[in-house]
């Protein structure tokens, strides 16, 4: 058979997605006769947007929808014409929506008038190719556009068969999608590398496709639906990606965009299996991870074969036993990575320490919000005062954070946001939110699960109505309109504009401790406070704001000072805090502290002008000395031996003689008197680069003659 895998707008360009990477994988291990063939439509959209647009549809417009476009559903909008096979869909009353809800339509109207040919004209091509079976991954904003081809092809050709898989498709989303649109001949839900080459060999020989798990078939006009059978992760194969590399090699996005590995080690939550958050829509919770093994070899194979060093990891959470196993491994093993990866919330220093070693140097915690009654209204299993210190914690670290400050949560007042507010100024020198966000209405979600138990009503979201025409939307959509809940008026716009003067400040703003003989003096430079230096010498003060560096209440600090020898009663040491609140030191939340001054502060990181970096079997150079134009080399093979070695300062000889001239007249190496040095400087993500930050002794230089000039900060 010849399978042809589509992967529609508007997932990101950059980067392969792991959903056709393991699907075509799995296809030519079980199915080696088959021809597969993986086709990334959304790369194809970039260049027909911008090419018939005459460029007024360039990267930056893709990439505006691509990262804004499921608000709303204006991706899927955009393609709703194709779908309906009309020139113009809804165009007027969809822009009106968009305006009632603060969003410019222009965009999406102008991509809109080119989504029919583009569907066409890959119709077309699919065609040529005579495939047996067309096969759609969908997630989030791809759910028309994909619709829309298969319409098209379906028209053309009734006899091919189409197969849809991806979130879009889990239950009862998927059956639905069916049912409304029943060109779709057989819809996965679950895990489609193992239901899809299961389901082609029951087409194939004929037998009844009800017996693959995690099914929906058309038998007789009537809809047989199977439950998914749920895989263990060493049953997945590592993705094939060659595709998107080909495709991307002649894409006019390539050299403009800058490239990720993506790397899938788990599936589900770990801790949503346990205790799901309220407003979290994963349809699958339940957590499997890959060995550390084959973890490790997968992360090795793909970035040999693919030599690219920034990696996405799309686990929900990471697996906890990877700190002892494939953390450390990846530490030893002395490659430049960066890293995104997803965290809970409550990790140490340590554990974000090793993760930063080991190239992470974005994380996302699912913070979400820094009152503590409204993570316990979520579920999230933190405190406020804990999320805090791992905003401290990663400022320190130079590991930037992805997180919002929600809310919106029923049973909510006022008065959970207010400490929020009232103290969002002293935080302004940590890791701001992207902003303050209402919670949205998810399928999945136990707030959906409650539906009208503690909303006035709940129902499809408006949008949906400007895209799909007469459908029953019910069961087949994933956001839903609610009556609001929560705070709103004078408390919400408190809370929006706290939010966003942290915003404002974050980049100018520092807070940061540094020490001498005993003595903390802190050195306060955050916008909107007075430029002071602040020195706290009394020992017992001193003991006390270290002890702070982990969140506790008055009781707990008095506690672990007594373990310290240190005797200070609970109200002396509440009268300390008190004035440490006032000054911005600490944030308190529930009677709980946590020192906010930062004792070290890794560089966040950044492109250097000319800079190298290492990987398994490949070094990859980065030049942007030439304003405007950035280069990108690989170093692979003996050269990359000789490189390796020139770094290292080993003798260069024999065979590497050779490697090593070509390096001086690629322009990447000199000799001086001491021998051959590179010229591009090494950018790590490994112990060296944070080995001064993680250290007890702090940068800065503080001696008796500058001490004494510092103000003392009075507390009780």
């Amino acid at each position: 058979m010849r399978v042809e895998l589509v992967l529609m707008p508007w997932y990101t360009p950059d980067g392969p997605s792991p959903a056709l990477g393991v699907v075509a994988a799995a296809l030519r291990l079980r199915r080696p006769k088959d021809v597969v063939v993986e086709r990334y439509a959304n790369l194809e959209w970039a260049d027909y947007a911008a090419r018939e647009s005459g460029g007024e549809l360039d990267l930056a417009a893709c990439m505006e929808i691509v990262d804004n476009g499921f608000t709303h559903s204006i991706g899927d909008w955009i393609f709703s014409n194709a779908l309906h096979d009309v020139e113009a869909w809804n165009v007027e009353a969809y822009s009106a929506y968009l305006e009632g809800v603060g969003r410019n339509p222009s965009r999406a109207v102008a991509f809109h008038r080119f989504a029919p040919g583009f569907v066409r004209a890959v119709a077309e091509e699919i065609l040529e190719a005579d495939p047996d079976v067309v096969g759609f991954s969908s997630t989030y904003n791809q759910n028309v556009p994909s619709l829309a081809l298969a319409r098209e092809l379906k028209d053309r050709r009734p006899g091919l068969i189409v197969v849809f898989g991806g979130a879009n498709c889990q239950p009862p989303q998927g059956a639905a999608l069916q049912r409304n649109f029943p060109f779709v001949d057989y819809v996965i839900a679950g895990e489609g590398e193992l239901a899809l080459p299961a389901l082609l060999d029951a087409i194939e020989s004929r037998a009844t496709p009800i017996s693959v798990p995690g099914v929906s078939s058309l038998v007789d006009g009537r809809q047989v639906t199977t439950p998914p059978r749920m895989m263990q992760m060493s049953e997945s194969p590592t993705p094939s990606y060659d595709a998107y590399f080909d495709r991307f090699a002649t894409s006019t996005l390539n050299g403009r965009i800058g490239q990720y590995l993506i790397v899938e080690t788990s599936r589900g939550c770990w801790w949503g299996a346990k205790h799901q958050c309220t407003f979290c829509g994963l349809g699958d919770l339940e957590y499997r991870s890959k060995g550390p093994e084959q973890a490790f070899d997968e992360i090795r194979a793909l970035l040999s074969r693919h030599q690219i060093l920034d990696m996405i990891m799309t686990d929900n959470i990471i697996e906890m036993g990877y700190f002892r196993t494939l953390l450390p491994r990846l530490i030893a093993e002395d490659w430049d990575l960066r890293m995104v990866y997803s965290i809970k919330a409550n990790l140490d220093r340590s554990r974000l320490e090793l993760m930063r070693l080991a190239g992470a140097f974005h994380v996302q915690p699912g913070i979400e919000s820094l009152a503590s009654s409204t993570l316990r209204r979520m579920s999230k299993g933190v405190t406020a005062s804990q999320n805090v210190q791992l905003l401290r914690d990663c400022r320190e670290l130079g590991l930037e954070v992805g997180w919002s400050q929600l809310y919106g949560f029923p049973g909510e007042t006022a008065a959970d946001y207010a400490p929020v507010v009232a103290q969002a100024p002293a935080l302004v020198h940590l890791p701001p939110p992207l902003g303050a966000f209402r919670i949205s209405l998810e399928r999945y979600s136990p707030l959906f699960e409650a539906g009208s138990s503690v909303f006035d009503w709940v129902r499809p979201a408006d949008c949906y109505r400007f895209i799909y025409g007469d459908v029953d939307l019910a069961d087949m959509v994933y956001i839903y309109d609610y009556a609001s809940a929560g705070i709103g008026g004078e408390a919400e716009q408190e809370l929006v504009d706290a939010i966003e003067a942290w915003r404002n400040g974050g980049g100018q703003s520092s807070l940061e401790a540094r020490r001498m003989d005993g003595v903390i003096a802190i050195l306060d430079r955050r916008l909107g406070w007075p430029a002071r230096d602040i020195v706290i010498a009394d020992p017992a003060q001193v003991a006390a704001y270290d002890s702070l560096r982990v969140a506790t209440s008055p009781e707990g600090l008095a506690r672990r000072l007594a373990a310290r020898g240190i005797e200070v009663d609970v109200a002396r040491l509440r009268w300390w805090l008190g004035g440490w609140r006032r000054a911005g030191l600490v944030f308190e939340d529930e009677d709980r502290f946590v020192a906010l001054a930062t004792e070290t502060v890794a560089p966040m990181p950044s492109a250097g002008t000319f800079e190298w970096r290492r990987g398994p079997d490949f070094a990859i150079v980065r030049d942007s000395r030439q304003p405007g134009r950035i280069l990108r080399h690989v170093v692979d093979g003996s050269e990359f031996e000789a490189l390796d070695a020139i770094a290292a300062g080993r003798r260069i000889d024999g065979r590497l003689r050779e490697p090593a001239e070509n390096l001086i007249g690629a322009g990447l190496a000199e000799r001086d008197e001491e021998g051959l040095r590179l010229l591009p400087v090494r950018k790590r993500s490994g112990p060296a680069e944070l080995s001064r930050f993680t250290s007890p002794v702090l940068f800065g230089h503080l001696d008796a003659s500058n001490v004494s000039s510092l103000p003392v900060i009075q507390v009780g």
